[in-house]
């Protein structure tokens, strides 16, 4: 019968490996056993990678419109126009937290005119 232990004994040592060797517990550590095998160089093969090609979808990259200048010169540099697009509508004040987050978690450069702007075209933007 094989015994697996939820935590190692207290004692360890040159007696806890002899103890080890003994006792019939011993297979409860051939996973571990296994699992260094499969590292050793030139004694399993490894995992075997690929490259793999994928398509993604055409995106719109840039904002058209009345606002477009003020959006592409700020939000296309990290976000695509559609994604920002799909974003679940949000009204101004909304906008003006996500514009307070991007400044201040992400470090986003919009400058501080930009950022009062930003809100207002956000959200009519998104009324379309």
């Amino acid at each position: 019968m094989t015994r697996i232990l939820s935590s190692p004994p207290r004692k360890r040592g040159p007696s806890f490996l002899r103890k080890i060797a003994r006792t019939s517990w011993v297979p409860a550590f051939t996973g571990t056993t296994v699992l260094i095998l499969t590292l050793t160089p030139g004694v399993a093969a490894g995992p075997v990678l690929k490259s793999v090609e994928i398509s993604l979808p055409d995106d719109e990259s840039a904002f058209t419109g009345p606002d477009a200048d003020l959006l592409n010169a700020n939000c296309t540099g990290c976000h695509s126009a559609s994604m920002v697009l799909y974003q679940p509508r949000m009204d101004a004040a909304h906008w003006a937290e996500s514009v307070k987050k991007m400044r201040d978690v992400y470090k986003a450069p919009i400058e501080d005119a930009d950022a009062a702007k930003l809100p207002e075209a956000l959200a009519r933007v998104q009324a379309k």
